[in-house]
């Protein structure tokens, strides 16, 4: 019981971190921007939202890719795939060069995710591959809040992730995923 209780804490702290932790950029001025758009009906025609809460887009989802980005790192690690065997997965993390803001209307926004939706800034973005096929795209953004009385948005502290993944391997990335589940290494990437 005592151990509910302080999830609750942490999650009230933290929701209270997000609420007054902003910063303030200027974004009316940034060449730097891309604009994602789909559809904001309750049910957007193409995507769907499977009983584990992945989006599914039949056409892909586009990837927020800066055309300046930075190498920052490279982790190696051995991961389980779908069929059962260890594979040696290789994550590279790139930041962008200079401020990389985007507009997206997620589907999310209407089941209650705001955090996936609206002007973003891209922290950084993790390309994740096995034996150099890539089939998934960690993104790390924050979230800006445009300021209706200046040209400024207000940027939260709170930076979160969302994933793109190729689960059939014809090169699309159909799959978002809103939360830290883990999904194994799909059984193409391996062959």
């Amino acid at each position: 019981m005592k151990t509910h209780l302080k999830y609750k804490v942490y999650g009230f702290v933290s929701f209270a971190v997000f609420l007054f932790g902003c910063s303030t950029v200027n974004t009316s001025s940034l060449s730097n921007k891309l604009e994602i758009k789909t559809s904001s009906s309750p049910t957007p025609l193409g995507i769907s939202q499977n009983n584990e809460g992945k989006f599914i887009r039949q056409e892909g989802w586009k990837i927020p890719l800066p055309e300046k980005k930075e190498k920052m790192r490279v982790l190696e690690r051995d991961v389980m795939s779908e069929t059962g065997n260890r594979v040696k997965r290789t994550i590279t993390i790139y930041n962008p060069i200079g401020d990389f803001f985007f507009y997206i209307d997620h589907p999310t926004s209407n089941l209650g995710i705001q955090m996936m939706s609206g002007l973003l800034q891209l922290e950084s973005i993790w390309e994740v591959k096995v034996k150099e096929k890539i089939y998934s795209y960690t993104v790390i953004v924050r979230k800006a809040v445009p300021n209706a009385q200046t040209d400024e948005s207000i940027l939260t502290r709170h930076e979160f992730p969302y994933r793109y993944f190729d689960i059939d391997g014809d090169g699309k990335f159909e799959t978002l995923v809103a939360d830290d589940s883990d999904i194994l290494v799909p059984s193409w990437v391996t062959q």
